[in-house]
């Protein structure tokens, strides 16, 4: 509406652009002060050489101006008559995507209408970037907070169009901004501090909201531990072919009823942390090894020790990090150690009650002892934060020596 009135007044000084010459003639033509005008006045004058009237100039400098700018101000309202269009071209198929995507996504009238409260009276094609972007999602669903109109029902609805948005931590596309993004039965990697003691656990979030998220406490002796007295809780979450991050969160609520039920308020403060085991370090420690063929081993293996005569092959391991090691076995093997096959073994200090599970990798002779390049496996989160506990002591042990 603004650039129809800005052509409107263009259109208007045009016009009186062309009248100025108009009237400037007939004024001219009025009755002067000296008599009236006669037929005679046209006759020429020999007798004194031709002036040509200032009015003349003057009319021909308006007209020329008059045409000057007519051709201009055509060719302005013509290009502003454009873009307009093209304004509108662009409305209509923004209004038409963002009813496709409306259909993709099944959404109801309900649905609908919230996408449009949190539009907050923006236009189509912000409302559509809204929809696609997490960032600018969780952009409106502040200034929504910001404004004190929400409620559990409206909360609960925000949660919901998140979800069928897609803004979790396993879209790849979406970046980690805050712990909304977490989902249920997602095993989060927790420690607390006590007592100048750093104590690690694996819990499973039971319910992710607008209000925190819900998880189980660990097991102490057979009962919930109190979370209460901590005022914080750090958690690590890893996403597959991206990244671990990490945060910490408050502890909110435990209830005395149900003390199985913790809630943790949410962050906006995340750490996105490069995935990589540990640095390697050298053990030098001696263990004795069980051998599986690749084709029988099972996971539940590492679960059952066996017998002293199973375990019957000797090795140092020279170094170790929390993805593999380096093993040197100097007793003759009666069966050469091949590629891909499975060797056990307990690692002593590690406080685990399974077994260690590790590929080999490759062998390479070095004179009289065979040096086995492994990769452990199956190592769950808790198996590797205690193999990470146990590399940090040794390293705290051998700097304090």
């Amino acid at each position: 509406m603004k650039q129809l009135s800005h052509i409107w007044v263009f259109s208007q000084k045009r016009i009186l652009l062309l009248i100025s010459p108009l009237l400037w003639f007939w004024l001219c033509g009025q009755k002067s002060a000296s008599g009236n005008f006669q037929l005679t006045d046209l006759q020429a004058n020999y007798d004194t050489p031709a002036v040509i009237p200032t009015s003349f100039y003057v009319g021909v400098g308006f007209a020329i101006s008059a045409a000057v700018g007519g051709f201009f101000g055509l060719r302005f309202y013509r290009t502003k008559m454009e873009e307009l269009e093209q304004i509108r071209i662009k409305r209509e198929q923004t209004d038409m995507t963002l009813h496709t995507l409306y259909e993709s996504l099944k959404m109801s009238e309900d649905e609908v209408e919230l996408v449009h409260r949190l539009g907050n009276k923006r236009e189509a094609e912000e409302i559509l970037s809204m929809m696609r972007t997490n960032k600018l999602f969780e952009e409106a669903v502040d200034e929504l907070i910001e404004e004190g109109s929400l409620d559990a029902e409206l909360m609960a609805a925000i949660h919901a169009m998140r979800t069928k948005l897609q803004f979790n931590l396993t879209n790849k596309d979406c970046e980690v901004i805050n712990t909304k993004m977490l989902l249920s039965n997602m095993r989060v990697e927790c420690s607390v501090t006590a007592k100048g003691r750093q104590l690690a656990f694996i819990s499973l979030i039971k319910e992710v909201s607008e209000r925190g998220v819900r998880i189980d406490p660990p097991m102490i002796k057979r009962r919930p531990a109190n979370l209460l007295q901590f005022k914080i809780i750090k958690c690590r979450v890893r996403r597959q072919g991206d990244a671990d991050y990490e945060f910490a969160l408050r502890v909110e609520e435990q209830k005395t009823e149900t003390p199985g039920i913790v809630w943790l308020g949410h962050s906006s403060d995340i750490r996105k942390m490069a995935i990589r085991e540990s640095e390697r370090l050298e053990l030098n420690q001696d263990a004795l090894f069980r051998r599986v063929e690749a084709s029988e081993y099972e996971p539940e293996m590492r679960s059952v020790h066996g017998s002293a005569d199973d375990y019957k092959t000797k090795g140092k391991i020279i170094d170790m990090s929390a993805g593999g090691m380096k093993l040197a076995i100097t007793q003759k093997l009666e069966d050469p150690l091949k590629n891909g096959e499975i060797l056990l073994f307990h690692l002593s200090g590690a406080s685990l009650r399974e077994n260690m599970a590790a590929i080999v990798l490759a062998t390479i002779p070095s004179g009289k002892q065979l040096n086995v390049h492994l990769q452990f496996r199956d190592s769950n989160a808790l198996t590797r934060i205690k193999l990470l506990q146990f590399l940090h002591r040794y390293k705290q042990q051998e700097a304090a020596a």
